[in-house]
């Protein structure tokens, strides 16, 4: 909500339109230490990734199977309530 609060004193937001925000810090991939990355250069490709993709798969912010997301839509008053959407997570 404060990001739409934020944006909308600059920019002019009408009912229907949709605004993607991206996604909470920490929970997106992200590059390892200049150190580890300069050692790494010294290895194979493969291993290089499979090392990467390893590390990244051990941040606990990512989802998961068998989480939950729910999100929502209304005004901090309750005067405006579009309702709520629950989504589990499946890997398959």
């Amino acid at each position: 909500m404060q990001a739409l609060q934020a944006l909308s004193r600059f920019q002019r937001l009408d009912a229907g339109d949709l605004v993607l925000t991206g996604t909470p810090v920490g929970t997106a991939v992200s590059a390892p230490p200049k150190p580890a990355q300069v050692v790494s250069s010294l290895l194979p490709d493969e291993l290089k990734w499979k090392m990467f993709f390893s590390r990244q798969d051990q941040n606990p912010k990512y989802l998961r199977d068998g989480h939950v997301v729910e999100a929502s839509v209304a005004t901090d008053d309750g005067a405006i309530n579009l309702g709520a959407q629950r989504t589990v997570v499946r890997y398959e």
